[in-house]
């Protein structure tokens, strides 16, 4: 187990299931064995750069994109100029679906590790902020945003900055405010 991450990871999930939280947490410290993390700006750059991406994302992942966005507009109405952080906006499909008609709502941020997609969401969405960034290091000032959301991000996050990444957006989140966070399940990442 020691030298096969994703027997590890297996145990981890074990850990979880038996709500053994403490030693759960001493688990991601770097002396373990962790999957290769291949994340690069050119790999999403590659990943990110299909257009009209909306009308090809599979019904889930539309269904998903609808509720988190259903939520966002929801408070919206609630607070004005809700502050919005999206971590990892990739292809802007959020975005795209939330934001049409509906920017000056929201004090809509977005980073990302494609200066692709940076620069594609930043011509489309002037009135927004889009910036090329790191979820381990955000420069933002502590308790900026009412909502952060990551959608498929922290699976990305080698498990030794798991808690850094945590740490750093719950620093950022407004008392009060809520973290919107999903991660994907059977990816098949052994085969």
């Amino acid at each position: 187990m020691k030298k096969n991450p994703f027997r590890f990871e297996k145990a981890r999930a074990k850990l979880a299931e038996e709500k053994k939280y403490v030693e759960l947490k001493k688990t991601y410290v770097s002396s373990y064995p962790e999957i290769k993390n291949s994340n690069t700006s050119d790999l999403w750059n590659e990943l990110n750069k299909r257009e009209d991406l909306i009308d090809g994302v599979n019904p889930m992942e539309r269904d998903k994109l609808q509720w988190v966005s259903n939520i966002i507009r929801k408070e919206s109405e609630r607070i004005k100029k809700l502050g919005v952080l999206n971590i990892g906006f990739g292809s802007g499909n959020l975005e795209e679906i939330t934001l049409k008609g509906n920017v000056n709502k929201f004090n809509w941020n977005g980073i990302d590790i494609s200066e692709k997609s940076v620069k594609k969401l930043a011509k489309e969405y002037k009135k927004s902020s889009f910036k090329k960034g790191d979820i381990l290091k955000l420069s933002y000032k502590d308790e900026s945003f009412n909502c952060i959301v990551a959608l498929e991000v922290l699976e990305h996050i080698s498990p030794k900055n798991t808690f850094t990444a945590l740490d750093q957006i719950f620093r950022k989140l407004k008392s009060g405010g809520f973290f919107i966070i999903s991660v994907p399940l059977n990816e098949g990442l052994e085969e």
